[in-house]
């Protein structure tokens, strides 16, 4: 009796878990001058607002522990990009039959895991040392500087808050492309139960 072999399907999800529903999303895409969906640009938002709301909830670990963390990633992505582009082998069948598996298998374009693997190693290597000890920002204050992050690499524009006294009594007392944006993810974390105290530091839990 011959057995069949189980075919073995994969789901391998592209980007970060959302918080923010499309309709929130076109309005910060729109703010930045974006026209049209723009997928990456909508994961890296999506990642932010999912990195907020994560270290809400769980605390944020010391420094030192994410930098010990970081370099071990950056050491096997280097090493699985070399392996993925090694001269011997890619002088054999061998590893393009490995990379016609993965894809056929899982749905992997190793072409473009290579990409994704010199991004990481590019990200560590731009890096600045950090010392280590707690972030002296509360989670709500770093989700805002790498929404200024996005928004000067997205419009070329370093991120302006225009104030007027006058407009405070209606809630209008800052105004700007940027604060806009803050305001719809201000509203979705609200939304989640996430006000007040929950944007202070959270203990690590």
């Amino acid at each position: 009796m011959v057995r069949k072999k189980k075919s073995v399907k994969l789901n391998i999800r592209r980007g970060p878990p959302s918080f923010l529903n499309d309709s929130e999303l076109a309005q910060i895409e729109a703010e930045l001058g974006v026209s049209t969906p723009n997928e990456v640009l909508r994961d890296r938002i999506s990642s932010c607002v999912f990195d907020y709301y994560w270290s809400v909830q769980h605390g944020m670990p010391p420094q030192s522990q994410v930098n010990k963390q970081l370099v071990a990633i950056r050491s096997a992505a280097y090493k699985l990009n070399v392996l993925l582009s090694d001269p011997v082998l890619s002088r054999s069948e061998t590893l393009e039959w490995a990379k016609s598996h993965l894809l056929r298998r899982c749905g992997i374009d190793t072409n473009e895991l290579s990409v994704q693997l010199d991004a990481i190693c590019d990200e560590f290597d731009d890096r600045k040392p950090n010392k280590g000890g707690r972030p002296r920002s509360s989670q709500w204050e770093e989700l805002i500087l790498e929404l200024a992050n996005i928004f000067e690499e997205t419009t070329g524009k370093k991120p302006s808050v225009t104030e007027n006294e006058h407009r405070t009594r209606f809630g209008e007392r800052y105004s700007g492309a940027f604060v806009r944006i803050a305001t719809v993810i201000d509203r979705s974390t609200a939304a989640a139960g996430l006000r007040g105290s929950d944007r202070e530091q959270q203990p690590s839990r």
